[in-house]
């Protein structure tokens, strides 16, 4: 006798001598096993994850999310059936083997010990993603690691990040430098407040700390200088320009008597308030640029010229911002001698109280040319001296351009008041006047009183609410042609 083949079945059976037979090959898809002897014999090799869903299938089935099955083996008219994986363990699709059954494990969980049905929250400063455990298997959590960032807030230096383990001290932080500030550490808020955080600071999350400064020199020069004080800033410069950092309130003075030194001060921008001296001009030239300079005392000028020269352009602001209550009392600019350029920018005076005088300007001697910007001379209130834009008391003015604007209330007041000295006003200079207070000193955009004023023809007078735009005197003329000069 001859065996079957594979995929082939037989019964017993007798066989007579001179004859033959054969064997029957197994139905279609069940042709995996050896020689049968019946047909319930022939076996069909089934893959992993999957099984015979109905007996005679040809196909096989995969088993469905969160069941198993081994490779197997299933006779014809049998069937098989995939088993349902361990509680906790059936997020994955259907697999080979138990060991394959799969626990979803969610953001910063673990599962601790194989086997475990439920996954455990990792501990206070560790963490772990979200991931997959295997039947049997076990996952752990790792130690957080924070970065530490510094903004410097405009300060210079190498400030690398640092980078630390959960509850480790943050370390030697940087330090960085700012010239004319002090370095006062490093602060959680933007504006230099909320948490100190230092070398022994210990990281419990990710942070941006911001350098804190304080300033101890708000002045520099164009050398890499930064002062205290403007007076030792103009001391230690020979030529160029002084810088101020942020705004500032200086209580001290400051003096430029070298006649060999050309300076520019520029403000940035910012404000200096001063608020017990002043800035003077004896010698030398100084040009004052881009921003605002306030005075705040009764007695003093924002700035007072002697001698040298004074350029102001475009982008000051000159600023008195307090009157007194006497007649003469405090204006943004003084000069008694020298030479005031203003070709821009702005000089004005504050509203005084009862009899103060508000003056933009009050000179005593040398020389003010105007060919442009504006003078504004705010009056005081009730009764007061009204507000004077260039009070001249000894001196010469010379009006090419600009504005000069007397506003609101008081008496006595003008655009400009020529008490002695001499002021020459020129086609396409602009002075005007408005609200006054009425009495028998009304007010006039030119007044004289010993000095002498000569306006020309196309000066822009304009005396809204006055009683006179210029004052009854010999001492004013009008060229109505030629040129007034001095």
């Amino acid at each position: 006798t001859t065996s079957c083949g594979t995929g082939y079945y037989k019964a017993a059976h007798k066989s007579y001598y001179g004859s033959s037979d054969s064997c029957t090959q197994c139905p279609s898809g069940y042709r995996d096993g050896t020689a049968a002897s019946a047909i319930t014999g022939c076996k069909r090799s089934v893959a992993a994850a999957k099984y015979i869903k109905k007996s005679h299938d040809t196909t096989d089935t995969s088993c469905a999310k969160g069941y198993y099955k081994e490779h197997h083996t299933v006779n014809y008219g049998s069937t098989s059936s995939c088993t349902q994986c361990p509680s906790g363990y059936r997020d994955g699709a259907g697999t080979t083997a138990i060991n394959n059954c799969q626990m979803s494990v969610a953001k910063d969980h673990y599962v601790k010990r194989a086997k475990d049905s439920t996954s455990t929250s990792c501990a206070t400063g560790y963490e772990k993603g979200a991931h997959s455990v295997k039947y049997g298997s076990t996952s752990s959590c790792t130690i957080k690691k924070f970065t530490l960032k510094f903004d410097k807030k405009g300060g210079t230096g190498t400030c690398n990040n640092i980078v630390k383990e959960y509850n480790s001290k943050w370390g030697t932080l940087c330090s960085p430098t700012k010239g004319g500030y002090a370095f006062e550490g490093w602060y959680t808020k933007s504006d230099g407040t909320g948490t100190h955080i230092t070398n022994n600071s210990k990281a419990t999350s990710n942070l941006t700390v911001y350098a804190k400064w304080k300033l101890t020199k708000p002045y520099y020069n164009d050398f890499g200088g930064y002062y205290e004080k403007l007076q030792n800033a103009i001391n230690k410069t020979p030529s160029g320009t002084i810088h101020l950092v942020q705004d500032y309130n200086d209580s001290s003075s400051a003096v430029l008597n070298d006649s060999s030194k050309t300076l520019t001060f520029s403000v940035e921008g910012h404000t200096l308030n001063l608020t017990e001296g002043n800035i003077e001009v004896k010698a030398g030239t100084l040009t004052v640029k881009n921003g605002r300079i306030n005075t705040s005392t009764t007695d003093k000028s924002a700035i007072v010229v002697s001698g040298g020269k004074l350029n102001i352009v475009n982008g000051i602001t000159i600023h008195c911002n307090k009157i007194t209550n006497t007649e003469f009392g405090t204006q943004a600019i003084t000069i008694s001698g020298g030479t005031i350029n203003m070709s821009g920018g702005t000089i004005s005076s504050g509203e005084g109280n009862n009899s103060g005088y508000a003056k933009a300007v009050h000179m005593t001697g040398g020389r003010f040319n105007m060919t442009g910007g504006t003078i504004i001379a705010n009056a005081t209130k009730n009764s007061g001296y009204g507000g004077t834009g260039i009070n001249n008391s000894g001196g010469t003015v010379v009006m090419s351009g600009g504005t000069i604007e007397s506003k609101k209330g008081g008496i006595r007041r003008c655009g400009i008041c020529a008490n002695s000295g001499h002021s020459y006003i020129k086609k396409g200079a602009t002075i005007k006047i408005d609200d006054h207070v009425s009495n028998g000193n009304a007010p006039a955009v030119l007044w004289a009183g010993s000095g002498k004023i000569c306006y020309e023809k196309g000066v822009s007078l304009t005396c809204t609410g006055a009683t006179r735009c210029v004052s009854d005197s010999s001492n004013i003329s009008k060229k109505n042609n030629g040129k007034c000069n001095p």
